[in-house]
C-alpha cells in the first residue's frame, strides 16, 4: 500500500478505519457451529445462485461503467467497484489493506451479497501480513450472513486456510502453470473468478481490468497516479494469465476491458 498515492481524505478514512474499535452491527459472535471444515470446491458451488447465466468480473477501471447488469449474472467485485453492483448478486474481494480494514470493519451485507475471499501469499512483503493477521483475527471471532473465506500460506500450514490456499493454488497449476501472487486485486479477481467457471462450467465476462489503458481514471471519473495496476510486472502478469485463459478450452471468456481484450 503507497500512501503517497492517497488522497487527504482517503488518508483520514484510513486512520478511521484503523483505530475504530468495533465492527458493525451486520457480524455476530460465532460459536462451535460455525467452523465449516468445507472444500474450495464445496464452497463455490454452493455460493453460486441456481439461475446464474454468466460470471461477470467488475474491476475499477473505466470500461465497467459499461456494463450491461443483469438479475441472471453473478458478479465479482473488487474495492469500490462494489458500488457498481450491489443491487445484484454478488461476490467480493478482499486483499488491499485498506479497503480490508474498510470491509472488516463497515460493510454491511445484503441478500444479494454471496460471500467474500481474501487470498494472500507469504510474499515477504509486510502490507500481506497486516492483511492476513486483520482477517484472520475477524474471522476467528465473528461472522456475517454469508461466508467469508481466507486462503493463504502464512503462519499457520496446517490451517484450514492454508488447505484453501492449496488447493486454489493447485487449480492455478494444473490450468495455467502460474502459482498464486498477490500482486493486484484485478488480477487475483481474475484468478478467482477463473477457478469459479471451472468448477460451474459458467462462461465469463470481464470490465474494468484495464491497467490504464483508456483513461487513467476509476469508473467514477476520478483520476488514478501511479497505481500498482499500471506496473509492467502486472501488466506482464495480467496479460500471460489472460492468454492462457484464451487459448483453454475449459473457459468461454469475453474481455470487454481496454486491456487484452478479445472482443471486436
Amino acid at each position: 500500500m503507497n500512501f503517497k498515492t492517497f488522497t487527504k481524505k482517503k488518508v483520514y478514512e484510513f486512520i478511521y478505519y484503523k483505530i475504530k474499535p468495533t465492527y458493525n452491527k451486520s457480524f455476530r459472535k460465532k460459536d462451535k457451529t460455525d467452523f465449516e471444515n468445507l472444500s474450495l470446491k464445496e464452497i463455490v458451488s454452493k455460493m453460486i445462485p441456481k439461475n446464474s447465466k454468466n460470471l461477470v468480473l467488475i474491476a475499477s477501471g473505466p470500461s465497467s461503467k459499461n456494463v450491461v447488469l443483469s438479475e441472471t449474472d453473478l458478479y465479482f467485485c473488487t474495492n469500490n467497484s462494489v458500488n457498481l453492483v450491489n443491487e445484484y448478486s454478488f461476490i467480493y474481494y478482499i486483499q488491499d489493506y485498506f479497503f480490508s480494514l474498510r470491509y472488516l470493519k463497515m460493510f454491511f451485507d445484503t441478500d444479494k451479497w454471496k460471500g467474500t475471499f481474501c487470498v494472500v501469499n507469504d510474499n515477504g512483503y509486510r502490507s500481506n501480513e497486516k492483511v492476513f493477521f486483520a482477517v484472520h483475527k475477524y474471522l476467528s471471532k465473528y461472522k456475517r450472513s454469508q461466508g467469508e473465506y481466507l486462503l493463504s500460506d502464512i503462519f499457520d500450514k496446517s490451517s484450514s486456510y492454508n488447505a484453501l490456499f492449496l488447493e486454489f493454488n493447485q487449480f492455478l497449476k494444473s490450468e495455467f502453470d502460474i502459482e498464486f501472487r498477490s500482486l493486484n486485486s484485478g488480477y487475483s479477481l481474475l484468478m478467482l473468478i477463473a477457478y469459479f467457471s471451472k468448477i460451474s462450467g459458467l462462461p465469463i465476462k470481464i470490465y474494468g481490468l484495464d491497467l490504464g489503458l483508456g483513461k487513467s481514471e476509476y469508473f467514477d471519473g476520478s483520476r488514478i497516479d501511479n497505481h500498482c495496476a499500471f506496473s509492467d510486472i502486472n501488466k506482464e502478469s495480467v496479460n500471460n494469465l489472460l492468454s492462457k485463459i484464451y487459448q483453454n478450452s475449459n473457459f468461454q471468456v469475453k474481455n470487454y476491458s481496454h486491456f487484452a481484450s478479445n472482443v471486436l
